[in-house]
C-alpha cells in the first residue's frame, strides 16, 4: 500500500456509482456542488491520489473535474476528464503550480502546457454540467 490522500471529484449524481464501483472505496462523505445535477464525492485513504485508475475512468467516457491532496511523495494534483481526454496539473495546497527555473526565472514550458490543457478540460466539463442541467430543466 502506497502514500495515501484525499481525493475530491465531482461528477453528474448519476454518475454517482460509477466512480464509487471504479475506486473500490466507499465515499467517506459528500456535498453538493453549486449545480444541484452534480455531486462532489470525497474519498480518504486513496492510494497516491491513484491517477492510473482517474485515467482510466476517463477513457471510459466519463466526465469529471476535481483534485486531490498531497501526500508525503507527490504534490497535490488538479485534473479534469472530457470526452475521453483526461488532463492534470500540480497544484499542491490547492493552488496551481507552475514552475520557474531560479536562473533564468523562466516558467517551464511543460508546466504551463499541462495547466494550460486543464484548463480546456475543465471548461468542457463545465459545459458539460450545464448542458445537463439545460436539458433536464
Amino acid at each position: 500500500m502506497g502514500d495515501r490522500t484525499r481525493l475530491i471529484i465531482e461528477v453528474l449524481e448519476s454518475d454517482r456509482h460509477r466512480v464509487v464501483d471504479a475506486l473500490d472505496l466507499p465515499s467517506d462523505e459528500y456535498c453538493e456542488s453549486g449545480d444541484p445535477r452534480t455531486i462532489r464525492l470525497v474519498f480518504d485513504e486513496v492510494d497516491c491520489g491513484d491517477l492510473k485508475l482517474l485515467s482510466d475512468l476517463a477513457r471510459t467516457g466519463l466526465v469529471f473535474r476535481g483534485r486531490h491532496c498531497e501526500g508525503d511523495e507527490y504534490y497535490g494534483m488538479t485534473f479534469a476528464a472530457s470526452d475521453g481526454v483526461y488532463a492534470l496539473t500540480p497544484s499542491p495546497f490547492g493552488e496551481l503550480m507552475v514552475r520557474i527555473d531560479p536562473e533564468t526565472l523562466e516558467a517551464s514550458a511543460s508546466d504551463l502546457a499541462a495547466a494550460r490543457d486543464w484548463r480546456d478540460i475543465d471548461n468542457r466539463v463545465c459545459a458539460y454540467f450545464a448542458s445537463r442541467g439545460q436539458a433536464a430543466g
